[in-house]
C-alpha cells in the first residue's frame, strides 16, 4: 500500500468515527426521551411521523417503514394507551383509520424537536 492510499484510508476512518460518534449522540437523546414517555425507539419514530404526516393511516405507516401492519398496530396501540394519538375513521374509506396527535402527543413531539435540535447544534459547533 502506498503512502497516498494510507492517507486516504486514515481520512475515511476518521470520517466514519466522527459520523458514528455524532449518530450515537443523537441516538442517546432519542432513546432518553423515548424511555421517559414509555416508548420504544420505533414508537417514538412512528409518533414523529404522525406529527409530520397529513392524515396518515396504519397502512401508510407500514409502507413508509417497511414493516407489517401488525407491527404498526402494536405500536399504535401503545401510543393510544399512552394518550399520544387518537384514531378517527376515514370518511372516504371506512376500512381505513386516520391517525392524529393528541395534545400530549404534540407536546412529546415538540420536546423531540427541541432536544434533537439542541444536540445537532452542539454537534455542529464541533
Amino acid at each position: 500500500m502506498n503512502e497516498q492510499q494510507k492517507v486516504k484510508d486514515t481520512l475515511v476512518e476518521m470520517m466514519v468515527d466522527s459520523y458514528l460518534h455524532d449518530f450515537r449522540g443523537v441516538e442517546q437523546v432519542l432513546k432518553s426521551l423515548a424511555k421517559e414517555v414509555g416508548l420504544s425507539w420505533r414508537g417514538l419514530s412512528l409518533l414523529d411521523q404522525v406529527s409530520r404526516g397529513n392524515h396518515l393511516t396504519l397502512d401508510e405507516l407500514a409502507k413508509q417503514n417497511k414493516i407489517t401492519k401488525g407491527a404498526v398496530s402494536t405500536q399504535t396501540t401503545n401510543l393510544l394507551r399512552l394518550g399520544l394519538i387518537r384514531i378517527e375513521p376515514n370518511s372516504e374509506d371506512r376500512r381505513q383509520h386516520i391517525l392524529h396527535l393528541t395534545a400530549k402527543g404534540e407536546e412529546i413531539t415538540q420536546q423531540l424537536d427541541v432536544r434533537t435540535g439542541e444536540r445537532l447544534a452542539v454537534l455542529s459547533r464541533g
